[in-house]
C-alpha cells in the first residue's frame, strides 16, 4: 500500500511539475508575443505621425511662400510711378491673384498704422502688436 500511495505521490508531483512547465512556458511565450505586438503598433503610430508631420510642414511652407510671394509682389508694385500714392488696382489685383495663400492684404507704416487694405471690409486701422506677415518696401 506504502508503495500504491508513493507512486500515486510520484505521479501527481510529475504531473504537477509538467503543469508548471507546460504554464510558465505558456507565460513566457504570451509575454514576448504582446510585447512584439506593442513595440510593432508603437513603430506603426510613431511611423504614422512622423509621415502626418513631414506632409503638415510641407503644406504650412507650400502656404507660407506663397504668402511671401503675394506680399512681395504686392510691394514691387504698390508704389506709383507719378507720386507716393499707393496704387489700390495693383494691391487688388495681387490680391486677386493669391487669395489661396492671404485672407487679406494690408499697407502699414512701421509703427503699424494702415494706410491701405484689401478687402476694405475687413481692414483695421492699427496693426501695432499683431502677428503678420510683413514685406520691406523702400520709400
Amino acid at each position: 500500500m506504502a508503495r500504491t500511495k508513493r507512486r500515486e505521490s510520484l505521479a501527481f508531483n510529475l504531473a504537477l511539475l509538467m503543469f508548471l512547465v507546460v504554464t510558465v512556458s505558456l507565460t513566457v511565450v504570451s509575454a514576448t508575443a504582446l510585447g512584439g505586438v506593442f513595440d510593432l503598433a508603437s513603430r506603426q503610430a510613431s511611423a504614422r505621425q512622423v509621415a502626418y508631420q513631414q506632409a503638415l510642414v510641407a503644406e504650412l511652407r507650400a502656404r507660407l511662400d506663397g504668402a511671401t510671394g503675394v506680399a512681395g509682389r504686392a510691394s514691387a508694385v504698390l508704389g506709383d510711378a507719378v507720386g507716393s500714392e499707393l496704387n489700390r488696382r495693383a494691391l487688388v489685383m495681387q490680391f486677386d491673384a493669391g487669395i489661396e495663400f492671404v485672407d487679406r492684404l494690408i499697407v502699414a507704416t512701421p509703427e503699424g498704422s494702415v494706410l491701405s487694405a484689401y478687402p476694405t471690409f475687413q481692414a483695421p486701422r492699427d496693426v501695432s502688436g499683431t502677428p503678420y506677415l510683413a514685406v520691406a518696401v523702400d520709400e
